[in-house]
Formats: C-alpha cells, sequence, structure tokens
C-alpha cells in the first residue's frame, strides 16, 4: 500500500507560497508604479510598501487555500 506523501489537497503544491509571494509582491509593485505614474507622487517607497503589501496579501491566500481542507465542506451527493 502507498504512503501519502504530504496533506495538500488536490492540485496544490508545496511551494504555492512561495509564488503568491512573487507574483504578489509584482503586482504590488506594479500599482506603486501606477499610483506614482498617475499621482506624480515619486517616491520609491511607494513601489517598495504596495510591493510588500501585494506579497503578503498573495503569500497569505496561497497559505490560506493549503490549510482549507475539502473534506470538510458541503455535500456534492444528490
Amino acid at each position: 500500500m502507498a504512503s501519502k506523501r504530504h496533506s495538500l489537497p488536490p492540485g496544490l503544491e508545496p511551494w504555492d507560497p512561495a509564488n503568491g509571494l512573487r507574483v504578489g509582491a509584482l503586482v504590488g509593485g506594479l500599482v506603486g508604479a501606477a499610483v506614482i505614474a498617475v499621482t506624480g507622487f515619486a517616491h520609491f517607497w511607494v513601489i517598495a510598501a504596495t510591493g510588500a503589501i501585494g506579497g503578503a496579501i498573495g503569500f497569505w491566500t496561497e497559505k490560506r487555500k493549503q490549510r482549507h481542507d475539502p473534506g470538510n465542506g458541503p455535500s456534492r451527493s444528490g
């Protein structure tokens, strides 16, 4: 009998939180750059702050998906 290697739901990988962090930081940085382009408020910390916030949101979102147990959801039997 094969042993279960990890306890993640199907379709999730252990490196998903790192990908969420990278994508979130990229999108956050782009949002910060857009804010600077629109407002003219040219300070690097705006890009850094929105990138950090976006990265944290991306990481938290992916970690939350991994903790979700699909076995506890509503029944789909008809």
